[in-house]
């Protein structure tokens, strides 16, 4: 009366009935899951998509920039390190 199964002299569970699940409410599930990835692949979508063709070219020349200024930032710190150098010297 109670759902019990036996098999033989032995009782077969399955678990509590509030954890059963359906088939219906698991391909439910998945479809809302492949739902909200494709939803969200479609908002990122590939950063080429994203950034226009030109804002890339300034992008790519900035950073150009930036490095060819870090690299003369470091070449005037040891300019900077020698002179001091001589300075600690002649004193």
């Amino acid at each position: 009366m109670e759902g019990d199964l036996f098999r033989g002299p032995h009782l077969v569970s399955g678990g509590d009935r509030a954890e059963a699940r359906g088939i219906l409410e698991t391909k439910r599930e998945i479809k809302d899951a492949a739902r909200s990835h494709r939803a969200d692949r479609d908002v990122a979508g590939p950063p080429r998509r994203r950034t226009p063709r030109r804002s890339r070219r300034v992008i790519a020349h900035a950073s150009s920039a930036i490095a060819a200024l870090n690299a003369e930032h470091h070449r005037q710190e040891k300019a900077v390190v020698g002179h001091e150098a001589q300075l600690q010297h002649a004193t």
